[in-house]
């Protein structure tokens, strides 16, 4: 086996390319580009213009597939076989394990991480450090308006239930 790369250096593949995006960028009509399966050179082909059957069965795998789903699961254990998947668990897990792990241990970054999961927001709320007069008041103000709009509510059920107890 033997591995083909082309560059953007190619002029004919640039040109391609150029025609090809500008059509979807500027919605220009469908650009007249040749499809080219040959696999010695920039493979182009047109939407739905290929199909399982035109691509045929992999080599040396034997009979070849009856049916689509068939056809499906050989492409995909040979793409599978040359290029392994890696598992989204594992790799999700593994950002996890590298916090964790001594071998990356940073002391600063580690002190850093240990006291913001100790603090809260409501802490940093508190702290004065943090403090801004302007944002203060305002919080402050709504602390209050959400008290009061607390009392009123409690104090319409209340009557709500006063007038329904003498009408009933």
């Amino acid at each position: 086996e033997r591995f083909k790369a082309f560059s953007t250096t190619a002029e004919s593949l640039v040109a391609k390319c150029k025609t090809l995006l500008s059509c979807y960028a500027f919605h220009e009509p469908k650009p007249s580009i040749q499809q080219n399966t040959d696999i010695n050179k920039p493979l182009y082909v047109n939407a739905g213009n290929d199909s399982l059957e035109s691509i045929g069965h992999i080599t040396g795998a034997g009979i070849p597939p009856n049916n689509y789903k068939d056809a499906m699961r050989e492409w995909k254990e040979a793409f599978q076989e040359n290029f392994p998947q890696e598992d989204e668990n594992k790799k999700q897990s593994s950002s996890a394990d590298i916090v964790e792990d001594k071998k990356f241990a940073e002391y600063e970054i580690d002190i850093a991480d240990e006291n913001k999961k100790q603090s809260s927001s409501a802490d940093i709320v508190e702290d004065k450090k943090f403090a801004e007069y302007e944002i203060d008041i305002a919080v402050e103000e709504k602390r209050r308006e959400l008290e009061m709009f607390i009392r009123e509510k409690k104090n319409r059920k209340a009557l709500a239930e006063k007038s329904r107890r003498q009408n009933g």
